[in-house]
């Protein structure tokens, strides 16, 4: 029974830093896109200078996008789960 709930832990952590690799590349490549999509305005010097219009707008990109892979990551485990067991 421990054996179980400890092989259940290390799949759970190994599965959560995959999570979070997987969430910080989709994130930095939404910024890419973002800065492609704008060639001529740069975010980040936007934000850095106190330009309010411009961070609400990246973040609602990036919440947006967080928001749509959570809920097809959390699909997908679920599914996983129900296979395994």
């Amino acid at each position: 029974m421990i054996i179980k709930i400890i092989e259940f832990l290390i799949i759970l952590i190994i599965m959560a830093v995959i999570v979070v690799a997987f969430f910080m590349t989709i994130i930095r490549r939404g910024f890419n896109i973002i800065n492609e999509i704008t060639p001529d305005i740069d975010e980040v010097k936007e934000i850095l200078r106190g330009n309010v219009a411009v961070a609400e707008y990246f973040s609602r990109i990036v919440s947006s996008t967080i928001i749509g892979i959570s809920i097809i990551l959390s699909v997908v485990l679920i599914i996983c789960f129900l296979i395994i067991r």
